[in-house]
């Protein structure tokens, strides 16, 4: 049947993760955008810089996720020099998915992806993660081709995906989806 929103904690919390947020408990949409606020997301005048080297540290817990969204290129450049950088250059380099102009545009933004989040099959969220980071960074081969192939086997055999299959067939809701 349907998921109320208590039992979405553990489900947004693997399909938030991308985007820098935890939970503990489960959460409420309301929740979910308070805590989504600043994380890929930001207003024209932000500004952003990576400044450990200035006390005399390094980015290195960081440095993956940063040099992933930003590239070796920009993260030397900005790891380096401690400069500030706009919101504008932050998105412009990929650093954030998006800019807004103002808090309620933020929620607007925000309150999309959550509810985009929340149509999703739970259990494919989880899977989705692990086949990114399953198959990012790595080259075509038969290997990465068989694990996939594997992959989405298993998952359109399982429940949810019988299900979800299902429901896209008869034109209806998959019955994770509140008011199926």
């Amino acid at each position: 049947g349907p998921i109320d929103d208590a039992a979405w904690g553990d489900i947004v919390d693997e399909a938030l993760a991308a985007y820098g947020v935890r939970f503990d408990a489960p959460t409420t949409r309301a929740e979910l955008l308070e805590q989504l606020r600043g994380k890929g997301s930001a207003m024209p005048l932000a500004q952003f810089a990576l400044t450990e080297v200035k006390l005399g540290i390094i980015p290195s817990a960081i440095s993956p996720h940063v040099i992933a969204a930003i590239g070796e290129r920009y993260a030397r450049r900005y790891m380096l020099t401690a400069e500030r950088f706009s919101a504008a250059e932050a998105y412009r380099i990929g650093l954030l998915h998006e800019m807004v102009a103002d808090e309620a545009a933020l929620d607007e933004a925000l309150g999309e992806i959550i509810d985009s989040l929340l149509k999703n099959g739970p259990n494919a969220i989880r899977e989705c993660k692990e086949l990114i980071a399953a198959v990012a960074w790595k080259p075509l081969s038969p290997e990465v081709i068989e694990d996939t192939a594997q992959r989405i086997t298993r998952v359109r055999a399982s429940a949810e995906g019988r299900e979800g299959m299902g429901a896209f067939l008869e034109k209806r809701k998959p019955n994770w989806i509140a008011g199926a």
